[in-house]
């Protein structure tokens, strides 16, 4: 058994944490960011050993197998990924910075995004081949609010500019055509951010938020599918939505499938059998929707906290999938001990429920208890 154990990293920021705590919150109050109305979320199993923490037990499906890599202290809090051949990037929301987690060394910041005084949540990125990265920062300031480009040799400029007034600046993909689209979840719409500016693209009904959730958030995560369709996640209702896409113009979506199982569904990734994995933020789980319409459990609980996106990686490895863990409603409260994390989840030949619901439990001490349909249970002492 290889030393695979997290490192937990913080570094200074010009905030103290109980002033991010308060600004976060009230960013929180004002537009719900990512929280599923009526829930609550479900409670961390986890133990602390010094700065390490243990997961105790995740359950996964069979064949499933789960790993926290990358462990920090808030208020950084992972919100979105991006990969590349090698690495694992994350926005952290209340920082307003992107981390890269290396495959070896320890987690760092490798870029600020906006003026350092300046407000606002960090939400969707996405990475090129060339090593350019792109954000999507929440601010509600006009001269910071949208769509950021991190050149890989220079420094992070504001490259197109989203109204402020009722818009949500969320998910973020570079993967359709020219420009970037970016899920706008206070309007229920998708944007799309040039050099010359961002201009609507698109508008549905299938992407409004629950106009009677305490929180109100439509459209959420958005992926790009092996045909060259948009898939996108609308966390008040549940349900992940497929959009035609033909030379870059949208078509008349679709409902994939629409579950209370899915309530809180975040950030989402589709693989090249149009199985789509989804962050399922308020019921600390992952899910994936098979192309029929079917929902299965990947993993849940255990170091699965809050978690607010799911990223194939790195490269084009579709067998492994990284998940942050935000832990956003622990940061709020003052009873619990928030654990943000990155988590590793890997799939193996080909990730399925057994008939009956057999899941897998991962415990700390590299433990494995597998629990059939019928209620036996297999041990393996890692």
């Amino acid at each position: 058994m290889t030393d695979d154990t997290p490192s937990r990293t913080t570094e200074p920021t010009s905030q103290t944490a109980s002033s991010r705590r308060r600004f976060l919150t009230g960013v929180a109050a004002a537009t719900g960011v990512a929280l599923a109305s009526g829930a609550t979320g479900a409670q961390e199993t986890t133990t602390t050993q010094g700065t390490q923490t243990t997961t105790d037990e995740t359950q996964t499906a069979e064949g499933v197998t789960a790993e926290v890599v990358a462990e920090f202290d808030p208020p950084n809090l992972p919100e979105n990924i991006a990969t590349d051949a090698e690495s694992v990037y994350v926005s952290m929301a209340p920082a307003r910075q992107i981390w890269e987690v290396p495959p070896e060394d320890d987690p760092s910041s490798v870029a600020s995004i906006g003026p350092e005084d300046g407000e606002g949540i960090l939400l969707g990125v996405t990475r090129t081949d060339e090593g350019t990265m792109y954000a999507a920062l929440n601010s509600g300031v006009s001269e910071t609010h949208g769509v950021w480009r991190v050149p890989a040799d220079g420094e992070a400029e504001l490259m197109a500019s989203i109204p402020t007034e009722g818009t949500f600046p969320n998910g973020i993909t570079h993967e359709l055509g020219d420009g970037l689209l970016v899920s706008d979840s206070g309007r229920g719409a998708i944007w799309r951010a040039t050099d010359g500016g961002a201009e609507p693209w698109f508008d549905n009904p299938l992407l409004d938020p629950n106009p009677y959730a305490d929180s109100q958030i439509g459209i959420n995560g958005i992926d790009a599918g092996p045909e060259g369709d948009l898939y996108a996640a609308n966390l008040n209702f549940g349900a992940v939505v497929r959009i035609p896409v033909e030379d870059g113009t949208p078509g008349e979506p679709s409902i994939v499938v629409q579950s209370d199982e899915l309530v809180g569904a975040d950030g989402i990734a589709v693989d090249d059998q149009r199985n789509v994995y989804v962050a399922v933020n308020a019921a600390d789980k992952v899910s994936r929707v098979t192309p029929d319409g079917s929902v299965e459990t990947v993993a849940s609980g255990g170091a699965l906290a809050f978690p607010s996106d799911v990223h194939f990686g790195p490269g084009d490895d579709q067998s492994t999938l990284y998940v942050s863990n935000f832990a956003f409603p622990a940061f709020q409260a003052e009873d619990r001990t928030a654990n943000p994390s990155v988590m590793r989840l890997v799939l193996g030949g080909g990730m399925a429920t057994t008939e009956g619901g057999g899941m897998t439990t991962t415990e700390g001490g590299g433990t494995t208890t597998t629990e059939g349909a019928g209620g036996e249970t297999t041990t393996t002492e890692g």
